[in-house]
């Protein structure tokens, strides 16, 4: 578990699909009836931008039909962050209200109560301002712990769509001072730069995160992008080419670096 655990908080998802598919079959966790082992391979695979989710895809349905009874959340997790990834907000919404709704009535342990404003709402406020539903999404993030390292990425992420650079540096750096060796704050920090036009500290911050997650796809593609609007073509294909070692079905990626090659050529 342990090692699952280090392999996602480091962006290595691939190893973090391995680890939890490990656990399926391996008699010390007890897992062979528990269906949150495979779900943890299910959300490495999303948190890789593999919306495909591999063999053990589980629909929406499917994942919520035992909400009302047992309030499986690592079960619709994975469907939330697929859903996140095709950028389908609506489902996250519905996905997200109905998973919190099922924790709070089951009142579970302390533990999974907890994950509804840690896991939940970050996701949720977020999905909420893509929507242009901005009140109702400064309100949930008002709710989310100020200890919560993703609170404050949504809340970033939240500003960057407003063109709040400032607002968003404030949240990136709380979540960098709180987590420093956790590489996600350090990639969106570099996306938030890209976005502003400081290409020069963008580079920085992914190299940062880099440094961190050395096997974490998402600021090796911010890198090539920087390198692209640069012009250093060579440069950005050599980052593509990384970052598809450590995320090899993310659309966004092959697309950025098929347009990459064939500016080249």
């Amino acid at each position: 578990m342990m090692k699952y655990l280090l392999a996602s908080e480091l962006g290595d998802h691939q190893a973090g699909v391995r680890f939890a598919r490990s656990m399926v079959t391996d008699t010390v966790f007890n897992a062979g009836a528990d269906q949150s082992y495979g779900a943890f391979a299910r959300e490495e695979l999303a948190l890789d931008h593999d919306v495909a989710g591999g063999d053990d895809k589980v629909s929406d349905a499917e994942a919520t039909a035992g909400l009302v009874e047992n309030s499986d959340y690592y079960v619709v997790m994975p469907n939330v962050l697929a859903a996140f990834e095709r950028g389908d907000m609506a489902t996250v919404e519905s996905l997200c209200t109905e998973l919190a709704r099922a924790l709070e009535k089951a009142g579970t342990p302390v533990t999974f109560q907890q994950q509804i404003q840690r896991r939940i709402y970050p996701l949720l406020a977020e999905a909420l301002a893509r929507m242009g539903r901005n009140g109702e999404a400064d309100a949930l993030a008002a709710q989310i712990p100020n200890n919560a390292y993703d609170g404050w990425r949504a809340r970033a992420h939240i500003a960057m769509l407003r063109g709040d650079f400032e607002a968003g540096e404030k949240a990136l750096a709380e979540a960098v001072r709180q987590a420093p060796s956790i590489p996600r704050a350090f990639s969106d920090w570099g996306d938030l730069l890209a976005a502003k036009g400081d290409l020069a500290g963008a580079l920085a911050k992914y190299a940062q995160s880099s440094r961190l997650g050395s096997h974490f796809a998402d600021p090796l593609k911010g890198w090539g992008n920087v390198l692209m609007k640069q012009g250093k073509i060579e440069g950005a294909l050599a980052k593509y080419n990384e970052a598809l070692q450590y995320a090899p079905n993310w659309k966004q990626l092959k697309e950025a670096r098929e347009a990459a090659a064939k500016h080249k050529g």
